[in-house]
């Protein structure tokens, strides 16, 4: 199960560099520190306490790209609509990266992110 986590970091990063160089003619920015904050399972105020708790966590790690990882089927909107507020509210990057699935509220919370990238067969 390790390789084929590292198999899909290291997809989503080729992703992440084509994606930003591909057609465009400016320099893409430069980040320094990422964070990585995995989002699965059913959108719930529990869920989103923990959302809080790393997004949280990476800004005191210094970091300026967050990279949410959602795996979603969706869940509740009110939470939905308050975790697409904190990303779009952020003074940091911010890329929605959906492997697999993001339904319902969690198409709702990648909108609020700067940038959305989705593998082929998501």
């Amino acid at each position: 199960m390790r390789t084929q986590r590292s198999c899909g970091v290291g997809m989503f990063v080729w992703l992440m560099a084509s994606a930003l160089l591909w057609g465009q003619q400016e320099v893409p920015p430069v980040f320094r520190r990422a964070a990585l904050i995995e989002f699965s399972g059913t959108i719930s105020p529990m869920r989103e306490a923990y959302f809080h708790r790393k997004l949280e966590k990476a800004r005191q790690d210094g970091a300026d790209l967050i990279i949410v990882e959602i795996d979603s089927p969706g869940g509740y909107v009110e939470s939905s609509l308050r975790l697409a507020e904190s990303l779009a509210d952020l003074d940091l990057h911010s890329v929605a990266y959906i492997p697999r699935q993001a339904l319902r509220g969690a198409a709702i919370m990648a909108l609020g992110a700067d940038e959305i990238l989705m593998r082929p067969s998501a």
